[in-house]
């Protein structure tokens, strides 16, 4: 009985819709409506709703509606939505909590569209942030986009996060980069297909070669 391990990807890639097929239909399953299932040019979901008085349980089931009334096939994962310190952790599953003014809201969903899987993930302030909270929010969409000129084929995922890792650095915000039990400081990001987190990951210790289609 010989049995060996095989490279997935010339079977799993060649799908129907063509890897940006399938990605522009799970973008547009995520971000043509917010939690009402209204249209919404901003792609900010419920977030640009996370006002006083919403409770966590009931914006993960509209944002679930909206999704699925929008072509996907299941959640991607479990919804999450957490307010307050509870932005904090890891994983947050939504509970009884109304959002207060002043409350960081965050969203973690992914829909699914067959067999391939999104994820997002947004972040909102009900009400108006304070200053540091701006110069984070600012800090952070400098590292994304800093990344995302950094992601081509033939670059090593390590060096793609040394760019989102510098960033933090040079604002004085790597003690605040995600850490988990799972990873050291320094994941900034990872794969996505069939799966919502696949190799490769965006770490200081993975120096896998990006290709065309990852």
């Amino acid at each position: 009985d010989r049995r060996s391990l095989v490279d997935p990807r010339a079977v799993l890639q060649p799908h129907p819709l063509g890897i940006r097929g399938w990605a522009n239909r799970v973008e547009r399953s995520l971000h043509h409506t917010d939690h009402f299932g209204r249209p919404h040019a901003q792609h900010h979901l419920a977030l640009l709703d996370a006002r006083e008085g919403a409770v966590e349980r009931e914006i993960a089931a509209e944002v679930e509606y909206a999704m699925k009334m929008h072509g996907s096939d299941e959640v991607s994962f479990t919804t999450q939505v957490g307010t307050g310190k509870r932005t904090s952790r890891v994983v947050v599953y939504p509970g009884d909590a109304r959002i207060q003014v002043g409350d960081a809201v965050q969203l973690d969903c992914g829909a699914t569209v067959s067999g391939y899987r999104g994820d997002l993930s947004r972040v909102a302030v009900a009400g108006k942030p304070d200053s540091d909270y701006l110069a984070m929010l600012s800090a952070t969409e400098e590292m994304y986009f800093r990344c995302l000129e950094a992601i081509r084929p033939g670059v090593r995922a390590s060096d793609i996060a040394r760019v989102g890792i510098e960033v933090a650095k040079s604002h004085h915000l790597e003690e605040f980069l995600y850490r988990s039990p799972n990873h050291a400081p320094g994941f900034v990001g990872h794969g996505i297909g069939c799966h919502y987190s696949e190799p490769p990951e965006l770490h200081p210790e993975d120096d896998t070669i990006l290709e065309e289609n990852m």
